[in-house]
């Protein structure tokens, strides 16, 4: 009994598939239309030796081939580095508006933690009547404070001169007028100005009247013109309910 065995044997690729087998299916279809090849594709298996045939039969060789591979191939990735490029700019503009919208947010919180009606009666009473109230430049600050004092009084605004001291890491402070405000309390604090070191002793007590008062108002009488606060050193205080009025001789 006779057998006839059948082998296989799997030709070489030639030069041109090796270059092709690297591409995509739309990168071959794309040098397909660029060459003006007419070629049917069904898989990319039985495709390629149609092409194969079509790059003989034109004469393209193998050095220009590989050049034209590698053309294509490069455009896909100047494609993708493209699509990172969007991709990098959305997230970019995505985290843009996501801090714009986190910004919004704190300053709706700081108009929150804005003053009381009571506070603000205080603080534009003050502002409107202690300059011209002072007829000289105030020796201490006991004549500022009998002025503001005055001032509250005439415009209805019940101040209590009698209050206790508190104590705010180890040192004991006592505001020079307090408000009660529904329950509340607002610490009202005069400095008289005339130095780097009374502004600095004002901020200290400041934060020690926050620590116990619903509200602080402190109020530099300044003499010497050098009182300078920025913007954002006065949002980070009002965010802790303290207020700073600054008056000018």
């Amino acid at each position: 009994m006779l057998y006839t065995v059948m082998l296989v044997v799997s030709l070489p690729k030639s030069p041109e598939y090796k270059i092709l087998e690297k591409l995509t299916v739309p990168q071959l279809k794309r040098f397909c239309e660029d060459q003006g090849f007419r070629i049917s594709f069904t898989t990319k298996k039985e495709t390629l030796p149609k092409i194969v045939r079509a790059i003989k039969y034109r004469g393209i060789s193998v050095r220009k081939l590989s050049r034209l591979a590698l053309k294509y191939q490069k455009a896909v990735i100047e494609e993708e580095e493209e699509k990172i490029r969007e991709i990098k700019e959305i997230t970019r503009r995505r985290k843009k508006v996501t801090v714009t919208r986190a910004e919004i947010r704190a300053k709706r919180r700081l108009k929150k933690a804005g003053p009381s009606s009571t506070a603000r009666k205080i603080i534009r009473s003050l502002k409107r009547n202690l300059r011209s109230a002072m007829l000289r430049i105030p020796k201490d600050e006991r004549e500022i404070e009998q002025a503001a004092r005055g001032i509250l009084l005439s415009q209805r605004i019940p101040v209590v001169d009698q209050v206790g001291s508190i104590e705010f890491l180890g040192k004991k402070y006592t505001p020079d007028m307090v408000v009660e405000n529904n329950g509340s309390k607002i610490a009202i604090e005069i400095k008289r100005v005339s130095s780097k070191r009374d502004l600095e002793r004002a901020t200290s007590q400041a934060f020690a009247y926050a620590s116990e008062y619903s509200e602080t108002i402190i109020v530099l009488y300044d003499i010497k013109g050098i009182v300078e606060i920025s913007r954002k050193q006065i949002r980070e205080w009002e965010n802790k309910r303290i207020y700073v009025l600054t008056i000018k001789h």
